[in-house]
């Protein structure tokens, strides 16, 4: 019997995201381990770097690449295929428009798809969905005033382009084979879209991600010259999308931190081009600028995970810094960029402290404050809550039994 013929993609893996490369080494990895007999295929913009990593084939980047060429390839790819699996992070709602042609392309061929531990926000990108300037912006608001104000033209349009995606949503997945979603959020926003099909909930794949052995840890930490006293270490990532608007006052916090407990700062970008341009200028406007690291250039997602192993808190506007902080239980504070971030920190009894747009210096300061005086408190809570969320992901190949083992 000829192996079954797995398409992994739907994600912008290769594209230096940090969070989106643990969701696939994890994918890739349960997988193979449960179904030794299928043949994975990745769709991702570093194709060597990641067949040599995770022992996978690979393809170009399906979907958010549009190279005439790449077409032919994904037509091809999608026809040899036996299932597409749209492998995990936010993108029902970050990038659903891509997303959404490949499972309409796979289902068109008569493929299998499934969603795996895909999670959505309240709001869908704001990118696609939101006009602040251009031309059409100003035409809208031409037409407002010709109507004299009677109609906000511009919100209408926003909420056609919000109710168009949604009812693209309900059409195309009402269709698939399989929805895991990684929380019952974002299961409850597909369900308020209208998809209608039965929904699994289980948690991020990127909570199974393993860390480096500590020998190796050892030679990270002497590589980025970090801190070996017994000072504690408080990790910043503050992500470039949607970017925090007050820096001046993450800067001051930093600041306090290192006042308050005598701490180090630890900037870690999970993009290593865009976010770290944004700490750059967080280091710019401290005072403490000589106790904060910013580590540079392309981190693996599993030296991430291990480097935060040893810090003491984290605070962060990218879900997966926190997601990965969370393996070893370490404090975390979130600053929301969406509902994901607020999902994910309910689950340990917490609240972000605001958005990217618009969070006080005293809301934060107080939540790192009672962090960082009762860290034991916060691990004896947080270890059961992230051993069951494990389990839960652990389930997911499993849940893929009846597709795998179904005849073609």
């Amino acid at each position: 019997m000829k192996p079954l013929k797995i398409l992994i993609g739907g994600v912008p893996y290769g594209c230096d995201n940090v969070g989106d490369e643990a969701i696939l080494a994890v994918i890739a990895r349960s997988i193979s381990a449960v179904f030794p007999e299928a043949q994975l295929t990745v769709s991702t913009r570093t194709m060597a770097s990641t067949t040599q990593k995770l022992g996978v084939r690979t393809v170009p980047l399906f979907g958010f690449d549009k190279r005439p060429s790449h077409r032919w390839k994904q037509l091809r790819e999608f026809w040899k295929t036996d299932l597409f699996l749209w492998g995990g992070a936010t993108g029902l709602s970050d990038y659903p428009h891509v997303t959404l042609r490949l499972v309409r392309l796979a289902k068109w061929l008569g493929k299998r798809v499934v969603l795996y531990s895909v999670g959505m926000n309240d709001e869908l990108n704001p990118s696609f969905h939101k006009l602040q300037t251009g031309r059409k912006f100003r035409l809208l608001r031409i037409m407002e005033q010709v109507t004299f104000h009677r109609l906000d033209w511009v919100r209408a349009y926003e909420q056609h382009l919000d109710n168009r995606t949604r009812h693209q949503i309900r059409k195309t997945l009402n269709y698939v084979d399989l929805i895991i979603t990684r929380d019952e959020r974002s299961a409850d926003n597909l369900r308020s879209c209208g998809v209608t099909l039965p929904i699994k909930t289980t948690a991020d794949p990127a909570l199974l991600l393993s860390p480096i052995p500590p020998e190796t840890l050892d030679e990270l930490w002497n590589r980025f010259s970090i801190w070996k006293d017994d000072r504690p270490i408080c990790v910043f990532g503050i992500s470039s999308q949607r970017e925090v608007r007050q820096l001046d006052v993450i800067a001051k916090l930093a600041d306090e931190l290192v006042d308050r407990f005598n701490a180090h700062i630890l900037l870690v970008p999970m993009n290593p081009y865009t976010d770290a341009s944004t700490m750059q200028r967080i280091i710019q406007l401290m005072t403490h600028s000589t106790e904060t690291i910013i580590l540079k250039g392309l981190l693996e997602p599993e030296e991430v995970a291990a480097i935060l192993s040893r810090t003491n808190l984290v605070i962060s506007s990218r879900l997966h810094l926190l997601i990965l902080a969370s393996i070893h239980a370490i404090p975390i504070v979130g600053l929301s960029r969406g509902s994901k971030i607020d999902t994910f920190l309910q689950q340990f009894g917490e609240s972000s402290c605001g958005t990217v747009e618009n969070f006080s210096y005293d809301t934060v300061m107080s939540a790192c404050d009672r962090l960082m005086t009762q860290q034991n408190e916060y691990r004896q809570r947080a270890e059961p809550i992230v051993k069951h969320m494990q389990s839960l992901v652990r389930q997911n190949p499993f849940l893929l039994t009846p597709l795998i083992r179904k005849p073609s």
